[in-house]
């Protein structure tokens, strides 16, 4: 549940299904990166940089699966 995250302060994420996205959805996501950027909290990072940063329990826990 993103509000559960969210007012947990947890780690969230967007999972990309770049093989079937259009331009349009590229687009927007270029959009949407720039944005949240601004923010200092903000950090990207691919599945394998994020699994080395995050506490093994959050990476074990139900808001992450395969």
């Amino acid at each position: 549940d993103l509000i559960a995250q969210i007012q947990a302060r947890a780690p969230i994420g967007l999972l990309l299904h770049h093989k079937v996205m259009e331009r349009t959805a590229f687009a927007f996501l270029d959009r949407l990166l720039a944005m949240v950027r601004a923010y200092p909290f903000v950090q990207c990072h691919t599945f394998d940089t994020m699994s080395v940063r995050l506490p093994q329990p959050i990476m074990e826990s139900e808001w992450i699966t395969s």
